[in-house]
């Protein structure tokens, strides 16, 4: 079934772990209560008990093992395949072959069939299909080889565990445990290709193939959200749209080549600058927008400064500096997604008609004269170098 090739590898390695301490401890109880109503019979000779020793202390060696986290999952379930290949095998030789048909050693066999499927289940999880397989047909051929000779020589029939027919039922039935196992496992790894192909599918359909930021369409989805969310619940939030200056001189000057690797080194120190929570994307051309949940105004004109600042400082190409012109628009009280993109656009288109490199804040309405407007941090003072 090959689980570590699923998305949700480490909760399913942690769900394995478990279920093999629960094996384990299970057959340590089966085991000991086997061996408790052999004594009470008197049926305990000194091999049984031998034997006895040998399942129950091999059992609580495992429990302690699947509760040790310091080994390794691969080393827990290789110790234990064959510790419980070793045990199933010895104790078939022995019921067959020193003990029958004495009730004691059909009650073993009876054992045997009862928990033999399990050694199958446990292949298909520690092994890959195809390998599971091979070892699971290699296994039934030594239960086949192992217990064929006692069929052949019990023919005449006595017990329920003579002659060829009731083996016969076994082999079939093993097989057909192995087939479904491998049924099961190819669906399962269908089910989990498809699942990857759907995630790579909506990657694709909410990310930006050059930056890998998100897209217009997946931000104004999250927008979207955001307004509803804010409508139930009352939380602020806020957008930093931003546009990079003078970039067509870069393209004109450098090729698109250029272009593309300014954008993509932008998208850089975004993802570098925000919170989990926040979003940044591409919303088209040169121009990015942020998602700032849970942000009120003055906070988020706080960390537009601190990220024109970083741009400032950081982002260059060809020796020369590449700066932003930056608008900051809040929530407001009937706003919708159009009227506040619309804000932060017309602060934007501000900053870059005041020379660029600056941070301007959103008006309180656009009709508004310009003494109105809410305080900015304006450092046009300084204007950007020609890129």
């Amino acid at each position: 079934m090959d689980p570590e090739s699923s998305p949700n590898a480490e909760p399913f390695s942690k769900l394995r772990r478990r279920i093999y301490f629960v094996f384990c401890f299970i057959g340590l109880i089966a085991s000991t209560i086997g061996y408790i109503f052999a004594l009470s019979s008197g049926e305990a000779d000194f091999i049984r008990q031998l034997i006895s020793f040998l399942v129950i202390g091999t059992f609580i060696v495992m429990t302690l093992l699947a509760l040790w986290t310091r080994i390794s999952l691969a080393r827990l379930e290789q110790s234990l395949f064959v510790s419980v290949v070793s045990l199933s095998l010895i104790t078939l030789v022995y019921a067959l072959y020193i003990e029958y048909p004495i009730p004691l050693a059909q009650d073993l066999i009876l054992a045997l069939l009862l928990w033999f499927p399990g050694v199958y289940v446990m292949i298909f999880f520690v092994f890959k299909t195809q390998k599971a397989v091979l070892i699971g047909s290699i296994l039934l051929f030594i239960v086949m080889a192992l217990s064929l000779p006692h069929a052949l020589r019990t023919l005449n029939r006595v017990t329920v565990f003579d002659g060829i027919t009731p083996f016969l039922q076994i082999y079939l039935s093993h097989i057909f445990i192995i087939l479904a196992l491998y049924g099961f496992a190819v669906f399962r790894a269908h089910g989990v290709k498809q699942q990857k192909i759907a995630q790579s599918f909506k990657a694709l359909a909410s990310t930006d193939a050059l930056t890998g930021l998100a897209n217009r369409r997946h931000m104004t989805d999250l927008l979207t959200l955001e307004l509803t969310r804010q409508e139930r619940y009352k939380h602020d939030f806020s957008i930093i749209m931003l546009d990079l200056d003078k970039f067509k001189q870069v393209n004109d000057v450098y090729g698109h080549d250029a272009g593309d690797e300014v954008l993509k080194q932008t998208a850089n120190i975004l993802k570098e600058s925000f919170r989990a929570s926040d979003t940044a994307a591409r919303w088209g051309g040169e121009e990015f927008l942020i998602l700032l949940p849970e942000t009120q105004n003055d906070n988020s004109l706080f960390v537009a400064e601190n990220l024109r600042k970083q741009i400032e400082t950081q982002l260059h190409y060809d020796k020369k500096r590449i700066t932003i012109s930056v608008g900051v628009a809040s929530f407001r009280a009937a706003d919708s997604l159009r009227s506040l993109v619309k804000r932060a656009d017309d602060a934007l288109y501000k900053a870059k008609s005041k020379g660029g490199n600056s941070v301007i804040n959103e008006t309180l309405d656009p009709d508004e004269s310009s003494e109105l407007q809410e305080p900015s941090l304006d450092t046009s003072e300084s204007p950007a170098e020609p890129a």
